[in-house]
């Protein structure tokens, strides 16, 4: 059964007419999922606080054949209510749905037993 799934390959136009939004778009995992779903047909939006590393993968993506991405440039650490309204109402307006979400961003400022996090800051 492993042996199997080992062997997959998916269709190349998997993702065609798919809407995604990846967060932590423009380096290590979100980068590469980025590059992956662009080559399976995926109309992307990219969202990362790195303008240079966004547009260096947007020029990456179009040269490989992909459609072009949107870019949203935003610090999640920084983003306030109404910043996450003026982007989902972007995306409504410009895609009306997404059919997908990489929730990606993150940031490891040390590691802390669950028990010591402050849940209200």
């Amino acid at each position: 059964m492993i042996e199997n799934l080992l062997d997959y390959a998916p269709p190349a136009n998997i993702l065609e007419n798919k809407r995604i939004l990846i967060t932590g778009a423009a380096d290590g995992i979100g980068r590469a999922v980025a590059q992956s779903f662009a080559s399976h047909g995926a109309s992307l939006i990219l969202l990362d606080r790195k303008s240079r590393k966004l547009e260096t993968l947007y020029d990456e993506i179009v040269a490989a054949g992909g459609l072009e991405p949107t870019l949203v440039l935003q610090d999640l650490m920084d983003m306030d209510f109404q910043s996450a309204l003026q982007i989902s109402a972007g995306i409504e307006l410009d895609f009306h749905n997404l059919d997908g979400l990489l929730h990606n961003a993150g940031h490891l400022a040390g590691l802390t037993p669950m028990h010591s996090v402050d849940m209200d800051s």
